[in-house]
């Protein structure tokens, strides 16, 4: 349990990690809109 808190809570790796898969899926995803909404005024 001790190995376990240290890699999920602030490990450098774990944490390098972490960060992109719980941060961007909402933020991709708002991109992804964002982008396509300004392909589509280009157009």
């Amino acid at each position: 349990m001790k190995a376990r808190k240290p890699l999920a809570a602030g490990g450098g790796r774990s944490a390098s990690h972490a960060r992109p898969i719980s941060v961007p899926p909402r933020l991709v995803a708002v991109e992804t809109v964002r982008r396509g909404q300004r392909r589509a005024a280009l157009r």
